[in-house]
């Protein structure tokens, strides 16, 4: 196995790596900008509602399935006693992002962390190997969720915790408002629609999240949500900022197609015109679904 880069896994916003040209550049970029740019304000919302949701038993085995560039990790292992022979194993199929996880590894600690340079969408373990499986952001993304859940539940152990961090319905409300209000302006229906199930798919509610992970076998499952806010100076920052262009900007053209240009330049002037000068407020519903494989199967 190695760190190279698959067409299939998503990136991190979902965005399959084929729907960019220069797949292996945007991974450098992407690996670049994260801890600067998307970790402070997006992505440690999420592994920080795992941190504080998981159960750590003794010698607990952690799989970390795509770590972007690895903050879950030194968090998991300051839960686990340094006496204790537990173990994380992280996946990351995009290697600029896996070489930033491994330079945030201590030589102490990596005695206890393996990372793998590895998809998600099947996973090369045995059954029965993990008592947690974590995940933030991507599994959501893939083509079939539903196949991740499946494999995720497969590799845990009976009793295991599962916990996947996502952003929920509210994300991005103000956007997606301002998006329905130009293409009903301009006569856009199948764009709006187009968004709209994007949205819904990116962003779904707590009890589709609760769905999902049952709808797999896993039981007890309950989902922890946090609602902040992300500023920007105004309209155009927000979406020029390294967020949008690294996990939106292209999903929303593929939906908008030859209307994106005019959908982001009208949706720049409602900004302007409803805020002003003022700074723009966009909310983030972080969240994290937890379940846990039975003890015994039926």
């Amino acid at each position: 196995m190695n760190g190279s880069e698959t067409k299939d896994e998503p990136l991190a916003g979902g965005l399959s790596q084929g729907a960019r040209d220069g797949d292996s550049d945007f991974s450098a970029w992407l690996a670049e900008v994260w801890d600067d740019e998307i970790e402070p304000i997006y992505a440690k919302h999420h592994w920080e509602l795992i941190r504080d949701n998981v159960t750590l038993p003794p010698r607990a085995q952690v799989l970390v399935a795509s770590c972007s560039t690895g903050a879950l990790i030194p968090e998991l292992l300051r839960r686990m006693a340094p006496n204790e022979n537990g173990r994380v194993i992280a996946l990351e199929a995009r290697g600029p992002l896996l070489a930033k996880a491994r330079e945030r590894i201590s030589e102490y600690d990596r005695r206890r962390v393996f990372l793998r340079g590895e998809s998600i969408g099947k996973l090369k373990f045995a059954d029965d190997v993990f008592d947690i499986v974590a995940s933030s952001l991507t599994w959501l993304d893939l083509p079939e969720p539903g196949m991740a859940l499946r494999e995720f539940f497969r590799v845990l152990n009976p009793g295991g915790q599962v916990s996947l961090a996502l952003p929920l319905r509210g994300t991005l409300q103000e956007v997606f408002d301002l998006f329905a209000e130009v293409t009903l302006k301009y006569e856009q229906p199948e764009v709006h629609r187009k968004i709209e199930e994007q949205m819904k798919r990116r962003h779904p509610e707590e009890a589709e999240a609760i769905k999902l992970l049952e709808g797999v076998g896993f039981e007890d499952v309950n989902v922890e949500a946090r609602e902040l806010e992300m500023v920007f100076p105004a309209g155009r920052p927000f979406f020029e900022s390294v967020l949008v262009k690294a996990l939106y900007e292209s999903r929303w053209r593929n939906a908008a197609g030859d209307f994106a240009d005019k959908l982001f330049r009208q949706t720049h002037s409602a900004i302007e015109t409803y805020f002003g000068s003022d700074t723009f407020h966009v909310r983030l519903v972080a969240g994290c679904v937890n379940g846990y494989k039975p003890e015994t199967l039926a």
